[in-house]
């Protein structure tokens, strides 16, 4: 399709027309639409602020909030963490920023509907030239999974007699 141009937001968060429809940018963006969860950038500033310059549209699913809510204003998510997993996030975070390691947890976050969700977040860090450290990485619904974690944990509880449970594939569970 020649002459053909696309609005697209690179992975560097900037936007810009491009020339063709298999760009970068709009490679990069319909895959971020096509995964479940949602992909970010998360930056922490020299002064300590949070930002995230990207979020894909999948944030709304999870969160009830727009991509541009929280690129807009980083808080909407930080306040939306459970707040029983506030202080085991905000250590996570810190000891990634300190050693510049993968960051992976799973917690609660608090929806704009108030229904809680369980959310696993894995994502990279990257020291930038002027101090920053920007991460990129995806954010995804575990609910049903913790929830089935729970039931079996639960088992475990109430029997003493029950041993090992293995999953279909074979692989010992508990």
């Amino acid at each position: 399709c020649s002459g053909v141009g696309a609005k697209a937001m690179s992975a560097s968060g900037s936007s810009g027309t491009v020339g063709s429809p298999n760009s970068h940018s709009v490679i990069l963006e319909d895959v971020a639409a096509n995964l479940p969860g949602m992909v970010y950038q998360f930056k922490i500033a020299t002064d300590g602020s949070w930002s995230f310059p990207y979020v894909s549209e999948g944030v709304f699913e999870l969160y009830g909030f727009t991509a541009e809510e929280v690129m807009a204003d980083a808080s909407v998510l930080a306040d939306a963490v459970h707040p029983e997993d506030q202080d085991r996030l905000r250590e996570s975070i810190e000891e990634s920023l300190r050693n510049l390691t993968r960051y992976s947890i799973v917690h609660r976050i608090v929806a704009r509907d108030e229904s809680v969700r369980w959310l696993e977040a894995h994502s990279t860090p990257q020291r930038l030239e002027d101090g920053c450290t920007l991460w990129i990485g995806i954010g995804v619904d575990v609910t049903a999974k913790q929830e089935s974690v729970e039931i079996i944990d639960g088992f475990f509880e109430q029997s003493g007699s029950l041993h090992l449970i293995a999953s279909l594939d074979g692989q010992m569970i508990r």
